[in-house]
């Protein structure tokens, strides 16, 4: 009705550098590019080129869904993490981030692993949490594990080369300030002394020993968050954001009203990917709940409140028939300051803009607005056929 390219109108509207968003906080460069991801979902859809025509069967629809996700927290919201130096050059990392398939254990891993410059076997994350003994986590939820928990894994990595230092200085009598790491040595000039020399103590050729053993602990809670102010309910409530936009294209069958996702693409600023195949099987792994409820999922309840599709077999997921023919994800990386090498949050943000994205391209196929899920062949043929009878 507005005659202006969707796209464009996005555009014009998204939150950019110097933008307030409605929680009050101005938007910096440094939280993510918006625009810079919808310019890459609209290349890899092929927004602009042309469809079939929709006078056969089936109908080919293409949209796009900007999305920004925020975490909500405790203004205190804190992780920390212990990392054991070991004398054969290894090293035990504890953390109570609880990883449930995201990941998490291998991201601070090699967080540690890239902070310490050494080989990531050499990282012993103990996989068990016990708050008796291993240290603070706020919670696992809010995407934000790699990002705050890998923020305190790097600290407490920083933190055991310091110690390093310290020893290795006494060692050769200079300030640890005249020291280099690398090579998983501590190097004054042309002279250097092994990690697994240094971590529990070094000990002199007599015997003597300095230093002891090398414990590093790193923490973070989010920076600058407060409460709502009581008025406005507005304050610097989100300590980081992660911008994207999702793109669909879509077959509709208006025979039968069953969807096809064609073709679906996720780009995603993340600031710095610390491990890319996790980081796409996060996304597209999300992707694929968000077309199952979408497309499929709903309960159904009998007359007294009984779920009647209690089970696999009549509550439909989706299966690999249901796949997209082409799944892409796009990372941008614009570095967040206060995350590990740049990383901000990833996890939900696959699912956030799914929906739209799919019913969007509904209605660029077949000209009909829908507002409640799933877009099953029910609802579809129900309004096509409706549309049929106020022609």
């Amino acid at each position: 009705e507005l005659q202006i390219d969707p796209v464009k109108l996005r555009l014009k509207n998204i939150l950019r550098p110097g933008s307030e968003n409605n929680l009050g906080q101005i938007i910096k460069k440094t939280n993510g590019d918006l625009e810079g991801t919808i310019l890459k979902a609209v290349k890899e859809i092929e927004l602009d080129k042309k469809k079939p025509s929709k006078d056969s069967r089936y109908a080919v629809g293409k949209s796009v869904a900007a999305l920004m996700k925020s975490p909500v927290m405790s203004t205190s919201a804190g992780s920390s993490v212990i990392i054991r130096a070991n004398r054969d050059g290894t090293f035990h990392l504890l953390a109570s981030h609880v990883d449930m398939g995201q990941g998490s254990i291998t991201a601070l891993s090699q967080i540690v692993a890239e902070t310490l410059g050494t080989d990531i076997k050499k990282i012993h994350h103990y996989r068990g949490v016990d708050t008796e003994f291993t240290p603070y986590e706020w919670q696992t939820v809010a995407s934000s594990t790699t990002w705050k928990a890998g923020s305190a894994a790097k600290r407490a990595a920083l933190s055991v080369l310091d110690r390093f230092k310290e020893i290795a200085s006494q060692v050769f009598n200079v300030s640890k300030d005249l020291l280099t790491v690398h090579d998983e040595k501590v190097w004054y000039k042309d002279r250097g002394i092994d990690f697994a020399d240094l971590g529990e103590g070094y000990i002199y050729p007599d015997g003597h020993t300095i230093g002891g053993p090398v414990i590093g602990t790193g923490s973070i809670a989010p920076h600058g968050l407060t409460y709502p102010d009581k008025r406005t309910g507005r304050g610097e409530l989100a300590a980081e954001w992660t911008f994207g936009c999702q793109a669909a294209e879509v077959e509709v069958d208006k025979n039968t009203g069953r969807i096809r996702v064609k073709k679906f693409v996720t780009a995603l600023d993340v600031g710095k990917v610390i491990n890319p195949m996790l980081a796409r099987g996060q996304v597209e792994g999300a992707v694929v709940q968000g077309i199952g409820a979408t497309l499929n999922e709903t309960l159904i309840y009998s007359e007294n409140g009984r779920v009647r599709n209690a089970n696999l077999t009549d509550y439909k997921i989706p299966t690999p028939e249901d796949m997209p023919d082409a799944l892409i994800t796009v990372f941008l990386e614009t570095p967040q300051p206060d995350g590990p090498f740049g990383a901000r949050p990833l996890a939900e943000h696959g699912i956030v803009s799914v929906a739209p994205a799919i019913a969007n391209a509904v209605r660029d196929a077949i000209g009909i607005d829908f507002y409640d899920l799933p877009l099953n062949q029910d609802r579809v043929l129900k309004a096509i056929y409706e549309r049929g009878k106020e022609r």
